[in-house]
């Protein structure tokens, strides 16, 4: 299949290079010069320092560095994406027809091996409209990797791919600073008024619902969709504000791929040996996230690159559990030197764009390889599922929240964005204060206690046990 653009329709079939690989390059040109992009990059970035993030009162799910989210907004509503892409990408697709949502978050390591695009995707969708925000025009070509590689994978997949925001590249790029416009993004998705189909006609009309002989009418039913592409029912306007409540766990999600042991390949699912080391490294650095350049896991695991953090069939966020990698000294001793450092210093050995990282990435950071080391010292063999149902805060409603109203006028300047980012030493406090008083909706279930019931206890004699990890 091909990418369709708003204004001018399916990208030619595929242009290669002269070595006979997919010219992602003038894909993207074309991506950026079709008009109604432009258009909508424009009115997203307009947003910038505009509209409030996602409350944390509203479901919502945001899928970090690594991360995969699959939600139904068929019966109920939910707020979906992703934070703190720089040289990152954000690619999200939502689909009218089966009210599923998706959203990850990918570097380039991570998009060479991707599965869900090519067959998560496929399976869940039927007429994908899709956005992508992130990777920002830098010199490392960090970026320009990542971005080559989910165009590539979107271009190749089975499905047509309706493109609806590419806040990317110089998009995405502020040329006074050099840095990211925007960095977050998050989408409404929720049941469609009563008598509206996911075009935008009569109900039962559409949600997969076979016509007249039986046959689903697939080509009137996707020019359909695609004619009512400026309002898809239920599905708010891409918001660049991002989430109040990123969601529980945040250590042990931001660092899982430094201390998973993937079951099934690469050493074998009984190695714990600190031989189970990086050496294909290169390509595994950074799983966990976009910006460390600690260890991490050789094997891949059988799902992809990607972790899936929502159990799609009930609702419920679930943070899988695993086996623990006993990480060799040299990379313990590298977290251990990492928080002994400034946070200028910090910044410069733990980011790919140290000028360009939100105000909180130090703390996260900080926080995540202090639960690598004390998860060490407690000799923890595994890691239990930590699974949270949505119980929202008693006396709060769930508001619209990001991308439910109208965008400001075009007077909204960008720097209000690029003003955020700003005074990292200032705003820090802060933030982790209003992350503490979110009052989150998310409320555990099964796999620990909260913070205080970090990694708890080996075995008695030393043996590594497995423990309930809560860093929520």
């Amino acid at each position: 299949m091909v990418l369709v653009l708003p204004a001018t329709g399916p990208l030619p079939g595929p242009v290669r290079t002269a070595c006979g690989q997919l010219d992602t390059a003038a894909l993207l040109r074309a991506i950026l010069a079709d008009p109604a992009i432009q258009a909508a990059n424009q009115a997203f970035l307009d947003k910038l320092g505009a509209e409030p993030p996602v409350p944390a009162a509203c479901r919502s799910v945001c899928a970090m560095m690594g991360e995969e989210a699959l939600v139904d907004f068929g019966a109920c509503q939910w707020h979906v994406g992703s934070a703190d892409a720089t040289t990152c990408l954000i690619v999200a697709v939502v689909c009218p027809i089966t009210r599923k949502a998706w959203a990850a978050h990918y570097n380039s390591s991570l998009v060479r091996r991707d599965a869900s695009i090519a067959r998560l995707l496929p399976a869940a969708m039927r007429q994908p409209h899709a956005y992508l925000v992130g990777s920002f025009k830098e010199g490392s070509g960090e970026s320009a990797a990542t971005l080559a590689g989910a165009l590539a994978l979107l271009h190749d997949c089975p499905l047509a791919f309706r493109l609806r925001l590419a806040c990317v590249d110089v998009a995405n790029t502020d040329p006074a600073t050099g840095g990211p416009w925007a960095i977050n993004f998050a989408l409404r998705c929720g049941p469609p008024a009563a008598g509206a189909d996911a075009a935008g006609g009569t109900a039962g009309a559409c949600s997969g619902q076979r016509a007249g002989t039986g046959e689903w009418e697939e080509e009137a039913g996707q020019a359909a969709a695609w004619q009512a592409l400026a309002a898809l029912p239920g599905v708010g306007e891409p918001s660049p504000s991002g989430f109040e409540d990123r969601g529980p766990e945040m250590p042990w999600r931001l660092v899982r791929g430094s201390v998973e042991v993937r079951e099934g390949a690469g050493s074998g699912a009984d190695s714990d040996t600190d031989e189970d080391e990086d050496e294909d490294g290169k390509d595994e650095e950074a799983d966990g996230n976009e910006h460390t350049r600690g260890a991490s896991s050789s094997t891949a695991p059988p799902r992809g690159s990607l972790c899936p953090i929502v159990d799609t069939s009930s609702g419920r966020l679930l943070i899988p559990g695993h086996r623990v990698r006993r990480l060799p000294e040299q990379h313990l001793l590298y977290y251990s030197r990492m928080l002994s450092l400034p946070d200028r210093l910090f910044l410069q050995y733990g980011s790919t764009s140290p000028q360009h990282e939100p105000p909180h990435f130090v703390d996260d950071f900080r926080r995540a390889y202090g639960w690598v080391l004390q998860l060490a010292r407690a000799g923890a063999g595994r890691l239990e599922d930590a699974v949270f149902e949505w119980a929202p805060p008693e006396g709060t409603q769930q508001a619209a929240g990001a991308g439910g109203g109208a965008g400001p006028g075009p007077g909204v300047k960008r720097q209000q964005g690029a003003a955020q980012r700003e005074g990292q030493e200032e705003g820090r406090e802060s933030n982790a204060a209003a992350e503490g008083a979110s009052g989150s909706g998310w409320r555990r279930v099964r796999g620990g206690e909260g913070a205080h019931a970090l990694v708890e206890g080996g075995a008695p004699g030393g043996v590594a046990a497995p423990v309930a990890v809560g860093s929520s």
